[in-house]
């Protein structure tokens, strides 16, 4: 039975947990990216956080006329729900996720979560980098943008292949 796998990454705008103004979701289905999503999102707390914005380059007044994340919620449900939910720092992602999901108001879907960046640890030990773009740069993988939601979402996607390549594992 095949499995659906979701990959995504988010930037926030500040040091506001929900301040969630970028998701970038890739969907895997046997090994294959299958579907792709990308958004920005408005947060409820639009104040500018110069570190956040040299990191992803994403600007307010990009902001104003995005989508609320009540909006793109709606679309993206389907990608979280029930679903093996990947990103490369899973635990700093869902919690901005969770404090956005809780400000909206919106049910915690039921999902099971995984990180590459655990992975990555427990699979290549003989590493000494692990982020993104080193494991991008380790496994010959390009990587378009750093720091852009979706090409976060698919850098780390392929980056799950290859993990799941090297421990035999069918996704």
């Amino acid at each position: 039975m095949s499995e659906r796998i979701t990959v995504f990454d988010i930037e926030v705008l500040n040091g506001d947990p929900a301040s969630v103004c970028s998701i970038g979701i890739v969907e895997l289905l046997d090994q294959q990216i299958v579907n792709t999503y990308y958004s920005l999102i408005r947060p409820k707390n639009l104040s500018f956080d110069v570190y956040r914005y040299n990191v992803h380059h994403i600007r307010i007044q990009d902001l104003k006329k995005a989508p609320s994340f009540k909006e793109v919620w709606q679309e993206i449900a389907v990608y979280f729900d029930h679903r093996l939910v990947v990103s490369h720092d899973v635990q700093g992602d869902m919690a901005a996720l969770r404090a956005a999901m809780k400000r909206n108001k919106i049910a915690y879907p039921s999902l099971q979560m995984s990180c590459t960046n655990v992975l990555a640890h427990l699979l290549e030990p003989q590493l000494e980098k692990y982020s993104v773009t080193d494991l991008c740069q380790y496994y010959g993988i390009p990587m378009a943008q750093a720091h852009h939601a979706l090409a976060d979402a698919q850098a780390c996607a392929n980056i799950l292949i290859k993990l799941l390549e090297k421990a035999h594992m069918p996704s």
